[in-house]
Order: structure tokens, then C-alpha cells, then sequence
């Protein structure tokens, strides 16, 4: 207003309400700010920016012009965040491009029409009010072609510095109806945009003080969706997260659909509100929230967190063992681990413990096999724990010690099919076999294995043997000690 101050004007009651009091900066103009709370303000070359709630003004500087030497200012409108533009007041009515950030001016070309106080989008297109109550058509890409539409000096309103453009209904459902308001004055008229004729609205409406600009409340404004993603801690990789979306406004006009990716890939990970996944590794995702009955361009929002994953120890794991008398435990290895690893009789650290190179003998426990425990966890608390069984035997009685060291199958079917055609042992790759022996169920040698190939076919001398049970004598060395495995098997047709 005249007197430096900021007031609502409600044009459904033709009624106002101060809502900043300030008399240090008397402006040209206001526009939209970047946020539902603020706007923007100028004032010859100096930008200003106002906070709504704290009902304050504070200027954020000169501008540094760029293709000319420098230009007054009086009228001005939000572009996009961030982004103004604005007409200067002198003849040329110079259209610039201001970067709020940079706090620069950069001209874009002269309009011919001098600036009254105002500018106004409406319906997509740019708006002056013109000195001498002209409303002017302004040509963003081509200033030069900007046009007069017409007057909208009528019946004593005159004096028209500001014009705004109103909105009536539901915007962001594109249920729109737009009105062009000039403010000459005290009173407050319709503009037709087509001719600029002007038709009664609120009269007087600011008694004893004068308008200098208008902006308004512009759809962008009114309908824009954000989009929050939870922050969250950095994880342990192999760890399973759940990142939470929030939207504002948190009511759809339709329906909320939601895509989620890693950044840089094209693939839909997950359509719902919140993402659950395990992270092997740091990655940064992206959520895109959708609601198609919003009106266009504000339909998506997008938002990005990065997923911090550190990565936990790895241990190697060590096969089951089993031994004779005594085992000595070896060294424990792996990525990340602290440099004392010991073993425990229990998971997760618990228990006795035992180090590396120490001896366990047969005597050690009542009785095995017994599993002994490896675990480590970093700072982070990011943990890792690996296993693995002992099986100690008595020199004395090695009887069954064969079927933990050797792998001989309990049947066969040499049938061609593929499957099972031939009797064939494994073994561990600290047992030396010296002899595999096979005979029938009378004690009939049929077969001595070559250690080379340790494949039966189930025939002797040429001929199928019949299905049957057949004795398999196996002398192997283990530790040092000649030793023996006996049993049998069954020969399926």
C-alpha cells in the first residue's frame, strides 16, 4: 500500500486485512514467493522478500544487471521458484529476467510500454499494466511483439497501478475460473482481457490509502505436491530397511500412486507407499508420488534419499572337521574383523572361549560332535557369525570314523536313464584311498576300484549283475593311520 504496509484483500466480502505493518520500505510491486508464507518485493534495483507469518520485510539486495547499465523497476511476478520477472517504468518497458539467488537482472528485450505498477499471468500468458491505465499482452520469448489490448480507464477509475489474477474453485482439480482484477486507487474493477474494459467490483475498498502492486496466489502455489522421504541412519549391509514417504497434502484429489527406483535405473522396484528392501550396498533411491486427477503440471512429486551401508565383517567359514585324539583350531580369517578372533562354545560371543592353535582333545567334552562359534562386530554394530562342527574319535575305536570321512552312496540303478547309473565315492581331501573293493553277498570280489576312477557299473566280467545287495571294503589313510570302512549298498534295476 501508500503507507508501506501489506494487506489482504478479500474481493468475495470487499474487505481488507493488514497482515504486515511496515513503514521502512515503501515498494513498487509485490510478487508470489516461494513458499504459501512469503513474497517477494521491489523497489527501483532492490529486491526484498517478505515472511508472512513473522509479518517482517527484509531486503536481500541489489540487483547487478546484466545487458544494460541498469533500470527502475516497479512492477514484478513469480516466474518459477526461485525466478521473477519484471518491467521497468521508463519508456522502453524493459522486460529482465530475475535470478533471485544471483540476485541478477538480465534484460530480454524492451516491450514499448512503460510500467503503471504491475504484472499478472493469466491463463498462461503475461500481463502489463501500463502507464496511462493500458493493459498490455507482454511476449516473454519476443518483448518487442508485446501489444496493447486496451484501456481499462472507465468512469472516473483511473490511477491503475496493480492488476492480479484471482482464482475461483478447485484449481488443483482444474476446476478453474479465472478473473483479472485492476486496482486504481481505492477501488477495484473486473478486467475483461480480451478488450481491458473494466466492470464495477469493490469500490473503495482501501478507504484512505492507495495501492502501489497486487500479486496473487497462482495455482502452483495452491496445488504443488511434496514429497518427504524419512532420513535414515547408515545400515549394515545384508540389513533390511523400510523407507517411509510422506506427501503434502496428505489427502489425494483422486488416488496416490507411487513407483519407486535406484537412481539411474528405469525399473520399478516397488509400487508401494513405503519400500522395504535388504541393502548389500550404499545406494540412492528415488520415489515418484503420482496423483492423475491433480491438475497439470502438478500431478508428480520427487524426492531422493541416499541409503548409507557399511559394510559388515565378513568371517571365512571353516568346514566341519573331524579328527582323531585331538584337533588344533586354526587361524581365524576374513575381511573387517578384529585381530583377536577367538571361538566360543556358544553364538554370539558367549561361553568359554578358545583361541586359535590352541589343542581341543577327546577328553575336553563329554561327548561330540560339538560346534564352536565365530563372531565379530564393528563399531557400527554391524555383526557377522560363522560355525562349523567337530568331530573328535578315539584312536581306540575308529570304527565309524569311514562314513563321516568318505561319501559312499546306500544305492544305484545302472539303467541308462542318467541318473545314478554308476556307484561312485567321495571323499575329503585329507583321506589318502589306497584300495575300494566291492563283492556280492557271498563274499565274491567283483570289483577292485582304481583310485583313479571310482566308478562301479554294476556289472562283472561283462555281464549285469542282478538287483541286489552288494559289500563295499574300503582301506583309506587318515592322520597318519592305515584305517578301514566297511558296508553296504543296493544295486537297483
Amino acid at each position: 500500500m501508500s503507507d508501506g504496509s501489506i494487506v489482504l484483500a478479500d474481493f468475495d466480502t470487499c474487505s481488507v486485512q493488514d497482515v504486515v505493518t511496515q513503514n521502512n520500505y515503501l515498494l513498487g510491486d509485490i510478487a508470489e514467493g516461494d513458499t504459501p508464507t512469503s513474497l517477494y518485493g521491489v523497489d527501483y534495483s532492490n529486491i526484498y522478500t517478505i515472511d508472512l507469518i513473522a509479518q517482517e520485510m527484509r531486503p536481500l539486495g541489489a540487483l547487478s544487471f546484466i545487458g544494460t547499465s541498469g533500470a527502475y523497476l516497479n512492477s514484478l511476478v513469480r516466474e518459477s521458484e526461485g525466478t521473477l520477472l519484471a518491467v521497468s517504468g521508463d519508456s522502453t518497458g524493459s522486460l529482465y529476467r530475475i535470478d533471485v539467488q544471483n540476485l541478477t537482472a538480465t534484460l530480454l528485450g524492451a516491450t514499448g510500454y512503460a510500467s503503471a505498477g504491475d504484472l499478472t499471468f493469466y491463463e498462461g500468458e503475461l500481463f502489463l499494466s501500463a502507464t496511462g491505465g493500458g493493459l498490455v499482452r507482454v511476449d516473454i520469448e519476443n518483448p518487442s511483439s508485446s501489444e496493447l489490448i486496451g484501456s481499462m480507464n472507465a468512469g472516473g477509475f483511473a490511477d491503475i497501478f496493480g492488476v492480479v489474477t484471482v482464482i475461483q474453485g478447485d484449481p488443483c482439480a482444474g476446476d478453474v475460473n479465472y478473473e483479472m482484477i485492476a486496482t486504481g486507487g481505492r477501488d477495484t474493477r473486473v478486467v475483461d482481457v480480451t478488450t481491458g474494459a473494466t466492470s464495477a467490483l469493490c469500490s473503495n475498498l482501501f478507504s484512505g490509502r492507495s495501492i502501489f502492486g497486487a500479486a496473487e496466489v497462482t495455482v502452483a502455489t495452491l496445488c504443488q505436491l511434496n514429497l518427504e522421504l524419512n532420513a535414515v541412519s547408515p545400515v549394515c549391509s545384508g540389513e533390511t530397511l523400510t523407507v517411509e514417504s510422506t506427501v503434502d497434502p496428505n489427502e489425494a484429489i483422486g488416488t496416490f500412486t507411487y513407483e519407486w527406483y535406484e537412481v539411474g535405473s528405469s525399473q520399478v522396484l516397488s509400487t508401494q507407499p513405503n519400500f522395504t528392501a535388504t541393502f548389500d550396498r550404499t545406494t540412492v533411491l528415488e520415489c515418484v508420488v503420482t496423483d492423475a486427477d491433480r491438475v497439470a503440471p502438478y500431478q508428480t512429486a520427487r524426492a531422493e534419499i541416499t541409503i548409507e551401508v557399511t559394510p559388515s565383517p565378513v568371517i571365512d567359514a571353516i568346514e566341519d572337521v573331524v579328527a582323531i585324539d585331538t584337533f588344533t583350531l586354526p587361524e581365524i580369517t576374513g575381511e573387517a574383523i578384529p585381530d583377536a578372533m577367538v571361538f566360543t562354545s556358544e553364538a554370539l560371543g558367549e561361553g568359554t572361549v578358545y583361541r586359535p592353535g590352541e589343542q581341543i582333545t577327546i577328553a575336553d567334552f563329554s561327548s561330540f560332535p560339538i560346534r564352536l562359534y565365530m563372531y565379530a562386530e564393528n563399531e557400527l554394530g554391524c555383526s557377522v557369525q560363522e560355525s562349523f562342527e567337530l568331530m573328535i574319535y578315539s584312536a581306540e575305536d575308529v570304527t565309524d570314523l569311514g562314513r563321516f570321512l568318505i561319501d559312499a552312496p546306500a544305492f544305484f540303478t545302472p539303467n541308462g536313464d542318467g541318473y545314478h547309473d554308476l556307484w561312485s565315492i567321495g571323499f575329503q581331501e585329507n583321506v589318502m584311498l589306497d584300495e575300494v573293493s566291492i563283492y556280492d553277498r557271498f563274499g565274491k570280489l567283483l570289483k577292485r576300484l582304481n583310485p583313479n576312477n571310482l566308478n562301479w557299473d554294476g556289472r562283472y566280467n561283462g555281464v549285469d549283475m542282478p538287483s541286489n545287495a552288494y559289500w563295499f571294503n574300503i582301506k583309506y589313510r587318515y592322520e597318519e593311520r592305515q584305517l578301514e570302512y566297511r558296508g553296504h549298498f543296493t544295486l537297483k534295476r
